[in-house]
């Protein structure tokens, strides 16, 4: 596991221990943020739903990264059965239903995020739920539907709260485009109040970080994080202009007809707008742009792509007379937008970023006719070493159950795996993580990786206590991190080192 993923899994075995996600674990203390909890240890910075979810996964299955992710795979493997289910609901067509499911459960950054032991397949899955349910609220609007659209609503809340104020706009959207009644704004208002009453609890403990925002602190302007999260649904959700082009031959065709927009178009409409504007209010909430902020919008995504894929087999029959040229050409397209990122524009060169002026899909080791989800077979049938395991096995290898250890990097991971362990450093360290008189028996610094804390290594290795040894690593710095321009599918050309400080044993201390 990688470092949020560390996050989550020590937290959902809090769980297990308190009840309750608590910072403070034993001696440990998980710290990304200063902000993460309140005096009682008590976290506050994300909504507990993941935790939750995590800790049922330890409870079941064992607690060990399998354990951990398993809830949040299964969750993926639900998004991908319930975007059959809104289509085929939808639009009534099986093909239809078949071709969007499909095209969500081949994309590779949907896969390399479901596995993660983290909130983002459990968010995918929610906003789905919201979208579905909403759908059914507005065909057949009752009290039970209502009922149910407040609890999705809530579940919403409990798994990201940033991403229900972000699709907010597409929700009243599609309310619109299906000509609401009062009888429809009745229910509504029914579920939303359910909703809120089912909110009150997670207000209470969030509160703070409910009227605060990331955005408000990040160091990148809103304009270039609006534009970096454009070029990522671009890259990575469904190319634009594909559904450019697919809006202007609707916007045509609907001139030209009186029946108005098919079913299947009035739904990839809907998705489309429900993308766009929730990426963009994300983009004032977030810090920094993340694909991970972004992909629980994946499946809303993958439905008007696959929807447009069967607007196309539909068009080549028209145009031919000929069914076997619709399909052959459909499958064409398919395996395009699916397999490679050949119908992505490179909107990312007029970011701000500077990692967007080189993109991530358009590089010497990702080029821009890319195939990853031949990537993901092969990073599920290879191993190669990662800082996060050498880290674990170094640990494993050098230490005795209550030493302390000091690393600049990947800490919580190993409170997961060595909770009988002293764990100081990381993200949330600070400049002198270990505050007693103590010495640290263990010292692992990834290079090519910040170190807030180097004048008190200086300190401790003046001193000759620690035998050195060093490491090469294939340099993935984060690990498993699902990020497409931060994840490998194989293992790194270059290299970076991993510095391993043992203090040395005195006769007293080894007897």
């Amino acid at each position: 596991m990688w470092q949020d993923e560390g996050e989550t899994a020590v937290l959902a075995r809090s769980v297990l221990v308190h009840g309750i996600p608590l910072a403070k674990e034993g001696e440990n203390l998980v710290q990304q943020d200063a902000r993460a909890f309140d005096e009682t240890y008590r976290w506050t910075f994300h909504p507990w739903g993941q935790f939750y979810v995590a800790a049922a996964g330890l409870k079941v299955v064992g607690e060990s990264p399998f354990g951990a992710r398993a809830p949040f795979a299964l969750c993926g493997v639900l998004c991908v059965s319930l975007v059959y289910v809104v289509v085929w609901r939808a639009t009534g067509c099986v093909s239809s239903a078949i071709i969007c499911a499909l095209v969500l459960a081949l994309s590779a950054t949907f896969i390399t995020h479901s596995r993660q032991c983290r909130y983002y397949a459990l968010d995918a899955f929610t906003v789905l739920f919201v979208l579905a349910v909403t759908l059914e609220l507005l065909r057949r609007p009752s009290v039970v539907t209502a009922a149910v659209f407040g609890v999705a609503l809530a579940a919403q809340f409990y798994t990201n709260f940033g991403m229900l104020w972000a699709m907010s706009p597409g929700v009243v959207f599609i309310a619109w485009l299906h000509h609401v009644s009062w009888r429809h704004i009745r229910h509504v208002g029914i579920g939303t109040a359910a909703a809120g009453v089912l909110a009150i609890p997670g207000v209470m403990i969030h509160g703070r970080r409910l009227v605060g925002g990331d955005g408000a602190l990040s160091p990148v302007p809103l304009a270039g994080r609006v534009i970096a999260h454009l070029s990522y649904l671009d890259g990575w959700f469904a190319p634009l202009i594909v559904l450019i082009i697919a809006g202007g031959v609707l916007m045509i065709r609907a001139t030209r007809s009186r029946a108005g927009l098919s079913n299947g178009s009035r739904l990839a409409v809907c998705c489309v707008f429900l993308m766009l504007t929730a990426s963009i209010i994300m983009a004032i909430a977030a810090p920094l742009p993340h694909v991970r902020y972004l992909v629980a919008l994946m499946p809303v995504a993958k439905i008007a792509l696959g929807i447009c894929l069967v607007g196309l087999v539909r068009f080549v029959r028209e145009l031919t007379q000929r069914d076997v040229a619709a399909w052959a050409t459909g499958g064409m397209a398919f395996v395009a937008l699916v397999a490679t990122n050949i119908g992505a524009t490179p909107v990312q060169f007029i970011a701000e970023l500077p990692d967007q002026r080189t993109p991530d899909y358009c590089t010497a080791t990702r080029p821009f006719l890319r195939f990853d989800f031949l990537g993901v077979l092969h990073e599920l049938t290879s191993e190669f070493p990662s800082f996060d395991q050498v880290r674990l096995d170094a640990v494993n290898t050098l230490t005795v159950s209550g030493d302390l250890v000091l690393t600049n990097y990947g800490d919580l991971p190993l409170m997961f795996h060595r909770p009988d362990l002293v764990i100081r450093g990381g993200a949330g360290g600070g400049d002198r993580p270990v505050e007693n008189s103590r010495k640290p028996d263990l010292i692992l610094l990834q290079s090519k990786f910040p170190l807030a804390f180097r004048g008190y290594v200086d300190e401790l290795l003046a001193t000759g206590e620690y035998e050195e040894r060093r490491v090469s690593v294939p340099n993935a710095p984060y690990g498993n991190i699902p990020e497409p321009r931060a994840h490998y599918f194989a293992a790194p050309v270059d290299t970076a080192d991993l510095w391993i400080f043992i203090r040395k044993k005195t006769p007293a201390a080894s007897m």
